[in-house]
């Protein structure tokens, strides 16, 4: 089963209403033909795995099979009947699109032929990212915040009210990311798309359009999918109660706006920028340059990575451990956890005049969602580091503090436990006694962040979701703590006999079956980044086993990511590991193949339990949504889905399985599910080269390198490995400067009296086939320690002139070793501080000169050491900032925008400036730009503040003048003057309303019963149904409140039938 994922988020404000529509492009089916029709057939020697995956992607885009809608986009999965995170299958996710980013890149992989994941990103940009029509008014965010709203239990505790006194914290990046992409439209993807428009809302109001954005939990960490309300994420009030949906969420003291809202699940954006770091790294194996084969990809993916760390902050920008709904409003990064929260969100007005619009990132942390591969690209990789201020600082921070969450959250046995939270009850409720003092970096444990029903924490998939990006990390740097992490979390996956409940594999009866629920006892120890303690009061126990197929894979990713780094960082595979993911992929494949993909039938109980559960409306509410179904008190989860009835196949399951006492059973095939048994596959044969080979294989042995002494005999351990069978026996040479002896793999190696030098032997080892491997060379270096030559020292500090508590870099790297010994560094800087390392950064807390001392050893008696200078003041009296800035324009109308750029401010100090706007009409802003737009005609004095962090201050000012909009009204009027039985007369009449001369006009016409104009006068005719009319030079101009007419005359369509009467549309009719 999969869980459903909570990203509701309300906040609504505002009473204005306006009306729009604006029609959705679609996808053309160019790009869906072309993700089709690359062949495989280019890839050389494809292994068993590798054909497994061109099955599979075949199966995928094969029309008859339903894997994509009629717009290309991947449905959640074919069959239509599925009730989990989304509640029909023919929705789909942020997260189904970022998996065609994996099916493409690992294509590209194998073919070189990168335009296929060209046209996914292309299929994100087109279906899933909001477009400027859809967030309207985003670049009012200058001038608002998000307006407080509590979070309840219960559906029953909806609507929640707005709570204006509710401190909120400051946003401090998205003024720079507007600033640094142009626009304050956000680049993310919303996380819930009906692809089919089942629930018929479209796009921006029209009803018909596809893939339709809308949002489904709203309402509280017990509300479960069968209690949800679908709606639209463009809520203009069409459908549901007097006020759309808006009213059921939140509870306002006027009349709500009409309004747009987007919801973003960043583990799905994550999920995309570490697909485009491994795309990176393919493009650059093949020698391809990604500019060349795939232009701009890389900035976009970066882009994403940008906007993504909203996710970073509290909901409402509170101080970190705030317990305070009231107060706590967090400046500059005080609400910054640094970890991918549950969700973002974004949302505005529908009325361009309306003067405000809203974001929140979340206060509640899942394990599962944080992703060390997306943060490690967007800090340390140059093509994927993110344009914005600070971006790349922290996303550097969120690589460390994401590993961090992972040790937090380990349970003694190895799973990882739930995740953490800042604001308990969803309100900022003082934390539990049980948990106050067992905080990370101020954020409550909580088992099951976000829903309790069924618990977040309780569902397996978290497990290999989370942890296959901590193992491809592991397998790219070899880092130690990634090491740490894994090794306890792989034992407890491999464990077939635990102490407390089942095991979270059962390879029995020939079959895979895995670990489906978990549940948690304890609490994690209080986190202390200098000395974590390890968690000996947190445990697991695996409650239940099922077949999942994509989380079958995605363990499978798992295993085999952290066995190739086990090969790759320590030098040898984790057998083990490896084994268990082969098995997986090997027993699916066999025993789950269908004629669609890999799919294990899944029996659900909880769809007869829950099918008719009633769906929770406050009293006297009423309404419809768009399909027709009535919503009231009365109100249940089918009954608000006509769509499902027997027609649908899984609802006949249904039925069928009701009439004769049983629990249905579907075979379901999951876009993301087939994507990750296609990919798991090939990147199997990517890891393992041999692993295709299933019989008259031959063994393998391993090149191996040692050191000795002189007239020292050392002890060597011969590594041989055979895919299919075992190693029996291992043959070797002699070398030609010592001895070899000794039987199986262990085996010493004694030098001949005196020499020193480098010798060598070959070696093969033989398997129970009696199959031989080619030879390996052992190398050994015999040194004479006597005659060792000493390292020499080097290094360098940048400055060497600096002030008080500066912080200067130290860096020997530039220190040699003739011997090429291992070396090791030591510091003494001066002011009785020391450190260790190749590379340390250091700061002085006193004025002074202080002659910083390296020391390197390279472990044989050699030393040297090396010495710098370095010149520490006081620092100077500070210098104040300089105000300056630019409004443009400085004269505008009412609700003109405004834009304010601070750029020219200067500190001579070179301090980091803060910058705060009041704006002369009691609002303010902050930012080094801003955009604000007056309500009210007047003269208004605008004034910038800077400030150095230091106590200097300056301002700067202006006068805008604002002047009463011009209103540019007209009405046409088609007006009947006479007919007869096969003619009439008619005329056409121009009326201003507005307080601006119309200078020039023309208008629109056409009659549907099929008549015809024969002639007119007063204007410029053209066309012919519909026609045309403009203005002759002496009535082109029509003053306020006055009128001009012109005159036709034309020929009936049916003898003495009535004058047709026409429509009149242009520019100048409103």
């Amino acid at each position: 089963m999969q869980f459903a994922k909570r990203l509701g988020s309300n906040h609504l404000r505002g009473s204005n209403q306006a009306t729009g529509l604006i029609r959705r492009s679609k996808l053309t089916a160019a790009i869906v033909s072309a993700l089709v029709g690359v062949s495989f057939s280019g890839i050389a020697n494809a292994s068993e795995y590798e054909d497994r995956f061109a099955e599979i992607r075949g199966e995928i885009y094969a029309p008859e099979n339903g894997y994509l809608s009629a717009d290309g986009g991947p449905y959640h999965s074919i069959e239509t009947f599925i009730i989990e995170a989304p509640d029909h299958g023919h929705e789909s996710t942020s997260e189904a699109y970022s998996y065609i980013l994996w099916l493409e890149a690992v294509h590209g992989k194998l073919t070189g032929d990168w335009q296929p994941l060209i046209d996914a990103w292309a299929l994100i940009e087109d279906h899933i990212i909001p477009t400027s029509e859809m967030q309207p008014t985003a670049d009012k965010y200058a001038n608002a915040k998000a307006t407080y709203v509590p979070e309840g239990p219960l559906p029953s505790s909806y609507p929640l009210p707005l709570t204006n006194g509710a401190a909120v914290g400051e946003d401090p990046i998205s003024a720079d990311l507007a600033s640094t992409y142009g626009t304050w439209d956000v680049y993310g993807m919303h996380w819930l798309l009906d692809m089919d428009n089942v629930y018929q809302y479209g796009n921006l109001g029209d009803g018909t359009s596809t893939p339709s954005y809308i949002n489904t939990f709203q309402r509280g960490e017990q509300e479960s999918v069968w209690e949800t309300v679908p709606h639209p994420s463009w809520e203009d009030f069409s459908w549901g109660g007097e006020y759309g949906f808006l009213d059921l969420f939140v509870k306002e003291s006027q009349a709500p706006a009409k309004q747009w809202r987007y919801t973003n699940a960043p583990d799905a954006d994550a999920r995309a920028v570490q697909v485009m770091y491994w795309a990176l790294q393919w493009m650059k194996e093949r020698g391809q340059d990604p500019e060349v084969v795939a232009p701009g990809l890389m900035a976009k993916a970066a882009k994403m990575g940008d906007y993504l760390r909203l996710a970073m902050f509290d909901k409402y920008f509170k101080k970190i451990g705030s317990q305070d709904a009231q107060g706590s409003a967090g400046q500059g990064y005080d609400s910054a956890h640094y970890l991918m929260s549950w969700y973002y969100s974004w949302g505005g007005p529908i009325d361009p005049s309306a003067n405000w619009a809203w974001r929140i990132g979340s206060s509640h942390v899942h394990f599962a969602y944080q992703n060390p591969m997306a943060a490690y690209a967007l800090s340390q990789i140059a093509e994927l580091q993110p344009k914005a201020p600070n971006s790349v600082r922290d996303w550097d921070i969120g690589l460390e503090r994401s590993l961090e969450f992972f040790q937090w959250t380990q349970s003694a046995e190895g799973a990882f436990s739930g995740g953490a939270t800042n604001s308990w009850n969803g309100k900022y409720d003082t934390y539990p006694a049980d948990r106050a003092n067992n905080t990370f970096y101020g954020l409550a444990y909580d088992e099951n962040p976000v829903y309790e029903d069924p618990g977040s924490g309780t569902w397996f998939g978290w497990q290999t979701w989370g942890v296959e990006r901590v193992a491809e990390y592991y397998f790219i740097t070899g880092e130690a703590r990634a090491k740490a992490i894994l090794d306890k979390w792989i034992s407890w996956v491999l464990n077939a006999t635990p102490e407390k409940g089942l095991p979270v594999l059962d390879f029995s009866d020939n079959d895979v079956k895995l670990a489906a629920t978990l549940a948690f006892t304890g609490v994690p120890e209080k986190w202390d980044p200098a000395n974590p303690k390890a968690n000996t009061n947190l445990h697991v126990e695996v409650i239940d086993h099922g077949q999942d197929v994509g989380v079958a894979h995605n363990l499978a990713k798992t295993l085999m990511y952290y066995a190739a780094a086990e090969q790759k960082h320590q030098g040898e595979v984790h057998q083990g590991a490896k084994d268990a993911a082969q098995m997986i992929l090997d027993r699916f494949w066999a025993n789950h193949r269908t004629d669609k993909g890999v799919s294990a039938p899944e029996t659900r109980s909880d769809y007869a339990e829950r099918i008719n559960e009633p769906v929770f409306f406050p009293a006297g509410w009423s309404g419809k949504n768009a399909v027709g179904a009535d919503l009231n008190a009365d109100t249940t989860f089918s009954s608000m889905r006509p769509f499902y009835n027997e027609s649908d196949p899984g609802y006949q399951e249904l039925q069928n399985a009701l009439a004769e006492g049983r629990d249905p059973t579907y075979t379901y095939h999951r876009y993301w599910a087939q994507v990750d048994v296609a990919t798991a596959n090939a990147l199997y044969a990517e890891l393992f080269p041999e692993a295709d080979c299933a019989d008259g294989c031959s063994p393998s042995a391993k090149d191996i390198a040692v050191k000795t002494s002189v007239n020292t005999a050392t002890s060597i351990t011969l590594e041989g490995s055979d895919n299919n069978g075992t190693v029996e026996s291992y043959n070797y040479s002699q070398a030609s400067n010592g001895t070899v002896s000794g039987t199986g793999k262990q085996v010493t190696y004694t030098p001949q009296n005196g020499f020193v030098g480098v010798d060598s032997f070959t070696y093969t080892v033989t398997d129970n086939e009696q199959l031989s491997s080619a030879p390996a060379t052992v190398t050994i270096t015999v040194e004479d320690l006597n005659s060792n030559l000493p390292p020499e020292a080097c290094f360098t500090a940048t400055p060497t002139s600096a002030m008080v508590g500066d912080i200067i870099s130290f860096d020997a790297s530039c220190a040699t070793d003739t011997d090429g010994d291992t070396l090791s560094y030591s510091w003494a800087f001066g002011d009785n501080s020391n450190g260790s390392g190749a590379s340390i950064k250091h700061s002085y807390a006193a004025a002074g000169s202080y002659d910083a001392v390296l020391t390197v050893n390279d472990g044989k008696g050699g030393v040297d050491t090396s010495n710098v200078t370095i010149t520490i003041e006081e620092p100077a009296g500070n210098l104040p900032p300089e105000a300056c800035f630019t409004a443009t324009p400085t004269s505008a109308n009412v609700g003109d925008a405004i834009s304010f750029n601070a750029n020219c401010s200067n500190d001579a100090d070179g301090d980091n400036l803060s910058y705060s706007w009041a704006f002369g009409d009691n609002s303010n802003g902050s930012g080094a730009s801003t955009q604000h737009s007056y309500s009210q005609a007047g003269s208004y004095n605008a004034v910038l503040t800077v400030d150095d962090g230091k106590g200097g201050v300056d301002t700067s000012s202006t006068t805008i003048t604002i002047s009463e909009a011009p209103v540019s009204s007209a009405s046409c009027k088609y007006e009947v003057q006479n007919h007869w039985n096969a003619g009439f007369v008619a005329t056409i009449t121009i009326t201003n309303n507005g307080n601006e001369v119309i200078d020039g006009w023309d208008v629109n016409w056409n009659y549907a019963d099929g008549s015809v104009m024969s002639n007119g006068w007063n204007a410029n005719f053209s066309g012919s149904n519909p026609y045309s009319a403009s203005s002759l030079s002496w009535n082109s101009r029509i003053q306020p409140g006055q009128s001009v007419s012109f005159g036709l005359q034309g020929n009936k369509a049916v003898f003495n039938g009535p004058a047709p009467v026409a429509t009149v549309t242009g520019a100048v009719c409103n």
